[in-house]
Formats: C-alpha cells, structure tokens, sequence
C-alpha cells in the first residue's frame, strides 16, 4: 500500500481545475480519455454543462498525460497504475456532497473497472464514498477488434458495485446499438444521442451539433446522478 501513500501526495488542489455550480448536489470527479488532456475542448464544454445543471466538477490528468503535457510524450499507463490514480485522486476529494466518478473514454473505463473492484485498490472506499459512475463515449472495443466482440471490455460489468450510466453516440465506432443488441447488465443504464460519434460529433446534414449534444449529455447525467442519490 506504500504505493497508494505516494500517489495521494502527489495530488493536490492544484493538480485539479474545478468546475463549481452555483448550488451543487453532487461532485464528480471526471477523468479524461487516452488521448487528450483534462483541459481538452470536449472535457471544458462538458463540465461547463454539468457546472450548470447543478454538478460539481474536478477534472484531474494521469500520471502519463500529466508527463505528456509537459512536454515528454507517454502512451497510456498499465490499467492497474491508472487504477492506483484514480483511487488516490478519490482520497483527495472533499467528502461534503455526494460523489460520482467517470470519464470520457478509457477514463470512464477506469472508472467502471474500480466501481467493479476488478483491481484490489482499496475495498473499501468505493462502498462507503462513491455513489456511481458516468462513462461518456465508453470505448466497447477498438473498432479494427470489432470482429472479437465487445466481451473483454464489458465482463466486470456483471460485478458492478454501483449504478452506471453510459451516454453513447449512435455513431460512436467504439460502439454503437447494433453492437450492443442482446447485451443488458443489472446495473448499467445506456443513453444513446443520436447523431454522435465517439466525441458525439455530427454530420453536417444532421439537425443537432456536438455542443448541443454535450447539452443534452449533462441533462442525462445529472437525472442519473439526482436520482441515484435521492
């Protein structure tokens, strides 16, 4: 656990940008996805969204995009070292409204991995403290493994400790309803946006437009969050 000791010094209010609503009911800490920092276009936009819907917003960057971002180039971690992260982001947070953890892509699969205890980080946190789990644009399976199935990303489904929410464009390659027809876990509520690919970009012929989808990604969102705490 010496591991976890150093991980939660590493984190402190500066390592976060915190998105505050005006009468916040919950708090979610928001992880970013493989590619793209915390301060990415998509992450800003979104937060704004669910700062205005009531939810309080901290977005962090792991280890390797923290590295990235100054300047040395990392791939993504070994889940087990973002799972490690995630959990000593958690232990930083303040603990006086109630708390939801996602992210956008391999974040919000991080995050359905810890809800899942899939790893051994610290059993007990998450019964006690975090209430669910947000994945925006859920990475089912690389497009170019489509042909394997979307099994390997999706078994700790079944073993899920909290509610989850996934927000899903129809025309997100990671996943789309065809993809996923026959498939239903317990815990795990699909929302799908039509129009959208994996950043829920549209078409240019389509009727809405990604910010007006991050809109309406951050009405789910907090409906979900509202009523699981409630």
């Amino acid at each position: 656990m010496q591991l976890n000791t150093q991980l939660s010094k590493q984190f402190n209010a500066t390592d976060f940008i915190v998105d505050k609503a005006e009468q916040p009911v919950a708090r979610l800490l928001l992880a970013h996805g493989a590619g793209a920092p915390m301060d990415s276009d998509y992450l800003q936009q979104l937060a704004k969204q669910l700062a205005a819907q009531g939810i309080e917003v901290w977005r962090f960057n792991f280890g390797y995009m923290a590295k990235t971002v100054a300047g040395k180039k990392q791939p993504p971690s070994k889940v087990a070292t973002l799972l490690q992260e995630i959990a000593a982001a958690i232990r930083t947070l303040p603990d006086d409204l109630p708390l939801f953890i996602g992210g956008k892509s391999m974040g919000g699969r991080v995050a359905t991995l810890l809800a899942a205890d899939a790893a051994v980080v610290d059993k007990p946190l998450l019964p006690g403290k975090v209430q669910g789990v947000l994945a925006f644009g859920y990475p089912f399976c690389p497009p170019a493994k489509k042909q394997l199935g979307i099994e390997p990303r999706t078994l700790h489904f079944a073993k899920l400790q909290q509610p989850l929410l996934i927000v899903q464009g129809d025309r997100d390659a990671f996943g789309m309803p065809e993809d996923l027809a026959g498939y239903s876990w317990p815990l795990v509520e699909i929302s799908w946006l039509e129009g959208g690919d994996h950043d829920l970009k549209t078409l240019k012929r389509h009727s809405h437009t990604q910010s007006q989808l991050l809109t309406q990604t951050a009405a789910i969102a907090s409906i979900f969050i509202r009523r699981t705490f409630c």
